[in-house]
């Protein structure tokens, strides 16, 4: 796996959003310079992204896929994880969550709907890096993220956090 290098622009404002189904809603923090500034909770996607603009966040991750499979197979990326033996859920096709008997892929349906009201002031990265290194970013940016990746590579191992492993909340 290539070594990951962390960006950090000195005094954004940067989102995380975690996605939940309709019951759940959207549980938000933003962060600067490293520092809790604020959360929020809402079932509305609307107001997370308002929320997201009256905070001036410059980047919002959010936890839920960005598109949807075009064939009904893992995304590339889900399969660049999946080698890497990391646990992750593929992707469906649109139709497919739409057509699920117990609604399985809310979640994702929520993720869809919280992109769409983040179109409003904030563009698709495909690459956030790249973005926080250019000199003058163009807009605040809006990607895709998965936490559960992120702490197993940060802890060193392959599909599970390891026991232990604690995060402050």
């Amino acid at each position: 796996m290539s070594k990951c290098v962390a960006v950090v622009v000195s005094g954004e404002v940067v989102a995380g959003i975690d996605v939940g189904g309709t019951k759940r809603g959207f549980h938000a923090v933003a962060l600067c310079n490293g520092v809790l500034l604020d959360r929020f909770a809402s079932a509305d996607p609307k107001a997370v992204a308002a929320w997201c603009r009256s905070i001036g966040a410059r980047a919002v991750g959010v936890d839920a896929s960005r598109h949807w499979s075009a064939d009904g197979r893992a995304r590339p990326a889900e399969r660049s994880l999946m080698r890497a033996e990391i646990h992750c859920f593929a992707s469906p096709t649109r139709e497919a969550a739409l057509a699920h008997p117990k609604n399985w892929y809310g979640w994702m349906l929520a993720g869809e709907a919280l992109y769409a009201a983040l179109r409003r002031g904030y563009r698709l990265a495909a690459d956030p890096v790249a973005h926080a290194l250019a000199s003058s970013p163009s807009s605040p940016v809006v990607f895709e993220t998965f936490p559960q990746a992120i702490a197993c590579v940060l802890a060193g191992s392959g599909d599970e956090i390891p026991l232990g492993l604690q995060f402050a909340t």
